[in-house]
């Protein structure tokens, strides 16, 4: 009986198969080796624990409650004995009123006006803890607005059979949140928090002179429309204006042409609708040829085409 044995392998046939199985199997285990051997490294070459602080906000008005997140990570390949992270507050800006930790042997260990420090213990190797202090925000004061989250931090590490004990400090920083003003203008140190203000000076010249006005309470960047209220209506005053980073504007204009009465320069926001007006005066040597007083208050309403280009072409609400 004839057999066919073309499908049959040779022994060298086998031999090569085998061969092959045994260098893909030899690769997997290489790579498998290296890749902790690289984990070891790591683990090996740490100094010191990962410390993360975060928010949960990074904006916020008075009156909230700001979640603060301590988060602690073990680099060691031995437990981590007991951190304490010493988190720095501004006491202006937050109040602290109450803590959260996900085990009963974290807690708050130590608050004064000015710290609330937290003590993590025995969190294992490559684990991760961590704990929540909330605050309350503050009405700031002006100019204090953003909130520097940072902490500084001691960790030890219990000797063992193996392995001889270790110790260290450091520091790390955190989110920065910011506090809006009341008035929604988002503000930080280089803003001015204050009320919106203008002021012009002189308050009164004669026809001719250059008047000169300063205002504040817009937002950093915002473009900025001018117009004067006269005792004949309205009246353009061809100027593009950018509010500097604190929110502060400059005009600046020549009151020639214009006839002795009383007006208002009135300083727009086109973004947050701010109106502020700084009244002042063209005054006359003659004895009762001043005209009627014109509107203190913004002008009632704009034409499109009656101002350049950029001026409000509606009803301006007075500022709040």
């Amino acid at each position: 009986m004839h057999v066919d044995t073309r499908n049959e392998r040779s022994p060298r046939q086998r031999l090569r198969v085998i061969l092959s199985w045994l260098l893909a199997l030899g690769t997997v285990m290489l790579a498998l080796v290296i890749f902790g051997l690289s984990r070891g490294a790591t683990a090996a070459t740490a100094t010191e624990p990962e410390i993360d602080i975060s928010a949960d906000s990074l904006q916020l008005n008075p009156g909230d409650t700001l979640s603060v997140k301590v988060r602690v990570t073990n680099p060691f390949t031995s437990t981590l004995s007991k951190t304490t992270v010493k988190l720095a507050y501004d006491s202006g800006q937050l109040t602290p009123i109450d803590s959260d930790f996900h085990q009963d042997s974290d807690w708050v260990s130590d608050l004064s006006d000015s710290r609330v420090t937290l003590t993590f213990k025995d969190i294992g190797a490559g684990k991760s803890r961590s704990g929540k202090i909330l605050f309350r925000v503050n009405q700031p004061v002006p100019g204090n607005t953003s909130i520097d989250l940072h902490a500084k931090f001691n960790w030890s590490v219990d000797a063992t059979t193996s392995s001889p004990s270790k110790h260290g400090s450091g520091s790390t920083d955190g989110d920065q949140p910011l506090i809006v003003a009341p008035d929604g203008v988002l503000t930080d140190p280089n803003v001015i928090d204050s009320a919106p203000q203008a002021a012009i000076e002189p308050r009164s010249g004669a026809s001719g002179t250059q008047f000169r006005a300063h205002a504040s309470g817009f937002a950093g960047g915002e473009k900025i429309s001018i117009w004067l209220n006269t005792p004949d209506g309205v009246a353009a005053v061809p100027h593009d204006l950018v509010a500097n980073d604190n929110g502060e504007v400059w005009p600046e204009f020549s009151s020639s042409d214009l006839a002795p009465g009383s007006y208002g320069l009135v300083i727009y926001g086109q973004e947050s609708t701010l109106t502020l007006v700084a009244p002042f005066a063209i005054s006359t040597s003659a004895p009762g040829a001043v005209a009627p007083p014109a509107p203190v208050g913004p002008a009632a309403v704009v034409q499109p085409g009656s101002l350049w280009s950029g001026a409000p072409a509606a009803l301006v609400s007075a500022s709040p």
